[in-house]
C-alpha cells in the first residue's frame, strides 16, 4: 500500500514539495504538468529555486473538477458516453441513436451529427471507442457485434457484423463487454458460457477465434493501455485474469486472482501496468490491486473505508427506499498521473477517491441514476450519462 502511494504521489506531482525544480525536471516527475502557451514569463525563473505554494498546488490539483457545475448537453435518455480525439464528445440514447458533440467555449457542446444505428430494434450492451478514436465497436444482446469506421458510420451497409457465441439454457449471460487492444488490431469481445472471443481486425478477413477463459460466465474486458498484447477478464466467479495474446493462442493466463467473496462486474487498469481496479457486482466494494504482487490482497481496507464515508454523508440526504449501488470504478487519466478512482452510482453521485490524500469528493445530480462517465483526457472535464440526460 505504502508503495502504491508512493508512485501514486510522483506520478501525480504530489510529490513537488520535497523536490527542486531543477531535479524534478530530471527526474522527470512532473505529474504530466504543461506549460500554457499563452503564458509569457518563463516556466523557470531559477532552475534551483522551490515552486511557490501556489504553483505546487496548482500542479497536484490542475485537473481535478473542483467546481460542482453542471452543463447539460441533452435531454435525451443516455447510457453510455466517451471523449473522442479533436474535442468531440461521443452519446449512445437508449433508443440506439449515436450522436456525435463537438466541444465549445465556457464548457457548452453542440450537435454536430446523429446516426440511427442499423440495429435499431436490438439492444445495445456494451459500446467502446478504438485507442485512435477512429473506429467503434458494439455488441448487442442477441449476441452480435458491429464494428465500423467513424467515417463511414453513415454507410451501415459498409460495417462490420460478427455473430457470437449465443447463450444456452443453463447461462444468462449476454455479449456484455468488448474491448479494443492499445494498437487498435485486435477486439475482444465477452461471449456465453465463459467464452473470450477474439478477432483480428487488422486484415482482410478479419480471423477470428475464441477460448474458455472462465468457468463462469465472464463479466468485463479490458485491454492494457500501454502493451499491445496484454488484457485482463473479469468473471462472476470472483476471478480476474491477466492474458498476453501472444502466447499460444491464450490457454493460460499469465496472471489471476481472486476476490473470493463477491463478483467482479468491471475492470480497470492505469496506463502503466502496475494497478488495476475492480468493481463488484453488488455495486458496494471497489478494490485496487498490484499487478507486481500476483498473490497479494487488494488494497481492500482503504477503499472500504472511504466508500462507507461516502454513504455515511450522503445517506443522511436521501430517502430509506433509495438503494445505492456503484458502476463502473476507472483510473482518472494519465494526466492526472491516475492519481484518483472516479465512480458513479445508482442515486445521482459520482465520487471521486483521492489516493494520496484519502480524501473523497461527491458531486450529485439530484434524483436520477448516473449510468456512466468519462473523464476527459487533456482537462478536468467529466462527462456524465443519466437516464435523462447527459451532465457535465
Amino acid at each position: 500500500m505504502e508503495d502504491f502511494k508512493r508512485w501514486i504521489t510522483a506520478e501525480s506531482g504530489a510529490s513537488l514539495p520535497k523536490m527542486r525544480i531543477g531535479k524534478m525536471l530530471r527526474n522527470r516527475e512532473m505529474g504530466q504538468y504543461r506549460k500554457q502557451l499563452s503564458r509569457k514569463e518563463p516556466f523557470m525563473s531559477d532552475k534551483w529555486s522551490n515552486c511557490t505554494p501556489a504553483r505546487k498546488a496548482n500542479l497536484a490539483n490542475r485537473f481535478f473538477p473542483n467546481r460542482d457545475e453542471t452543463t447539460r448537453v441533452t435531454s435525451f435518455a443516455l447510457s453510455r458516453c466517451f471523449h473522442l480525439p479533436n474535442e468531440r464528445l461521443f452519446t449512445l440514447s437508449q433508443d440506439n441513436v449515436l450522436r456525435f458533440h463537438l466541444h465549445q467555449k465556457s464548457q457548452r457542446y453542440r450537435l454536430l451529427n446523429s446516426y440511427h444505428a442499423p440495429s435499431e430494434y436490438r439492444i445495445i450492451t456494451d459500446i467502446t471507442p478504438s485507442t485512435k478514436g477512429d473506429h467503434m465497436a458494439y455488441t448487442t444482446l442477441d449476441s452480435y457485434l458491429y464494428y465500423f469506421h467513424v467515417n463511414r458510420i453513415n454507410h451501415p451497409t459498409r460495417w462490420n457484423l460478427f455473430h457470437l457465441v449465443q447463450p444456452n439454457a443453463f447461462s444468462w449471460n449476454v455479449c456484455s463487454s468488448v474491448s479494443f487492444n492499445m494498437e487498435d488490431n485486435y477486439l475482444f469481445i465477452v461471449e456465453a458460457g465463459g467464452q473470450l472471443g477474439v478477432i483480428r481486425i487488422d486484415t482482410p478477413r478479419h480471423h477470428r477465434f475464441s477460448f474458455n477463459a472462465h468457468q463462469r460466465d465472464i463479466l468485463a474486458v479490458s485491454s492494457s493501455k500501454c502493451n499491445p498484447g496484454i488484457f485482463y477478464t473479469a468473471a462472476s466467479d470472483g476471478l480476474w485474469k491477466v492474458w498476453d495474446n501472444r502466447s499460444s493462442r491464450n490457454v493460460y493466463p499469465v496472471q489471476l486472482s481472486s476476490t473470493l467473496s463477491y463478483d467482479i462486474a468491471h475492470i480497470d487498469s492505469d496506463s502503466q501496468d502496475k494497478y488495476i481496479v475492480t468493481t463488484s457486482c453488488c455495486g458496494t466494494r471497489i478494490d485496487v490491486w498490484d499487478l507486481r504482487f500476483p498473490a497479494n490482497e487488494p488494497f481492500a481496507n482503504y477503499q472500504q473505508q472511504n466508500l462507507q464515508e461516502a454513504i455515511s454523508i450522503i445517506s443522511s440526504g436521501r430517502r430509506r427506499d433509495e438503494e445505492e449501488f456503484f458502476l463502473r470504478a476507472k483510473f482518472s487519466p494519465q494526466i492526472t498521473g491516475h492519481r484518483y478512482i472516479y465512480v458513479t452510482n445508482s442515486i445521482g453521485y459520482l465520487h471521486i477517491f483521492d489516493i494520496v490524500t484519502g480524501e473523497v469528493r461527491s458531486f450529485h445530480q439530484q434524483g436520477t441514476l448516473i449510468y456512466n462517465s468519462s473523464w476527459h483526457p487533456d482537462n478536468s472535464e467529466i462527462a456524465c450519462v443519466t437516464v435523462r440526460l447527459i451532465i457535465l
